[in-house]
């Protein structure tokens, strides 16, 4: 019984994640069923959370904060304290947002940091950086959510969630489209929209390509910039100073502000906290 349970949670993941909602949403009405009919809470949360992402994929977030609180409050139920088994903390916070209910977002987003903060989880900090950021830009504090958005990326990369690494790079190009920042914008976005479709997330990729459509320019890539440019961009990401690029690669701190000069303007970047953000997305390899 729990392995066929189990195995119909995990297709309904992948059925809501490559855009087959009404198989998904099937799978998911029939796991919270069982659980209900056998007042199995454990059971019965699994479908709501899974209800609460097909709501999310077909743009209902009302029909989803429905569905994830009662899913948060049946872990309060069980006294669930293992963060693993609530993957779906993040997708909670995006929905009450998307409602409006700004003071229950960044009340859980608190919840979530402050879980995070307690057991140094690499994954639940990036976790809960994510939903800070969602918080931070509905909020309107650009700083904060970039701030959040790029850490969230940061931390998931040291991880294997390649799925929640572009989600929070997808969260990170809204961010900066939000603000008119084009050229930051697309560089996150199109390295998540890559993953989701190597990965075959379409429905990841389909919000993707609708934020990209919005964005109405070509991407800002490392082919626009010459050797000597490259070398140098990729080096200041870092947070090397000028002449320790220069002494690097044997030119003087002139030349080197020029070649960063062109590279701000190539790819259409403010400074070296945008620079430091494209060069941790622009050509990585899709493994």
């Amino acid at each position: 019984h729990d392995q066929a349970v189990q195995a119909r949670t995990n297709l309904a993941l992948i059925d809501v994640h490559r855009g087959d909602v009404g198989a998904a949403a099937a799978l998911a009405e029939e796991v919270r069923r069982t659980g209900r009919e056998q007042h199995d809470p454990w059971t019965e949360r699994n479908g709501l959370g899974l209800l609460g992402l097909v709501a999310m994929a077909e743009g209902d977030a009302a029909g989803a904060v429905s569905m994830l609180r009662r899913w948060h409050e049946l872990a309060e139920q069980i006294a669930l304290r293992e963060p693993g088994y609530c993957r779906m903390q993040g997708d909670f916070v995006e929905a009450l947002v998307a409602t409006g209910q700004m003071d229950e977002a960044a009340t859980y987003a608190a919840f979530m940091q402050s879980n995070a903060a307690r057991l140094e989880r690499p994954t639940l900090l990036a976790g809960a950086a994510r939903a800070n950021a969602v918080v931070a830009a509905a909020g309107g504090d650009r700083e904060a959510a970039v701030k959040y958005a790029a850490a969230a990326v940061a931390g998931f990369a040291a991880t294997p969630m390649v799925v929640e690494q572009a989600r929070s790079l997808l969260t990170l190009g809204q961010i900066h489209r939000r603000y008119k920042e084009k050229a930051a914008a697309r560089v996150a976005l199109e390295q998540a929209l890559a993953t989701f479709d190597r990965l075959g997330a379409e429905r990841l990729a389909e919000r993707t390509r609708q934020d990209l459509a919005r964005i109405g320019q070509r991407p800002a890539t490392s082919t626009s910039l010459t050797e000597t440019e490259l070398r140098v961009a990729r080096l200041a990401a870092t947070g090397r100073t000028v002449r320790q690029v220069g002494d690097e690669l044997f030119i003087s701190p002139k030349t080197v502000e020029a070649n960063l000069t062109r590279v701000y303007r190539k790819l259409g970047l403010s400074g070296r906290a945008a620079l430091a953000t494209w060069a941790a997305t622009v050509d990585r390899p899709s493994s």
